[in-house]
């Protein structure tokens, strides 16, 4: 079995399916808003439960679209930090010679 590659980026598949989920919600208490909007005064209720809706969608985008940002931030910063410095490199065991060699020993 081959080794996976190993990634400098943390896993970001829970915060995908965060962001998905809110975002589902949001549609789902948008499209309520919209469905229970009354026609006439007289469901007077119903435009407070729409304005609930509405507002509760609106609240689930702001989050879902500031989880986005705070991602995508991290992962820049990453890049940048990686940037930083060269690829890395091999190097051999230090051997009793090489040590005695460099006074070490």
């Amino acid at each position: 079995m081959r080794p996976r590659p190993v990634s400098p980026f943390p896993s970001t598949l829970g915060t995908t399916v965060a962001i998905n989920v809110k975002l589902a919600m949001a549609s789902l208490l948008g499209w309520a808003a919209w469905a229970m909007w009354p026609g006439t005064f007289h469901w007077w209720g119903f435009w407070l439960m729409s304005g609930f809706c509405a507002f509760a969608a609106l609240g689930l985008t702001m989050e879902a679209l500031r989880t986005m940002v705070q991602v995508y931030q991290r992962e820049r910063m990453i890049e940048a930090y990686l940037a930083l410095g060269g690829a890395p490199k091999s190097s051999e065991m230090a051997s009793s010679d090489k040590l005695r060699d460099a006074g070490m020993r």
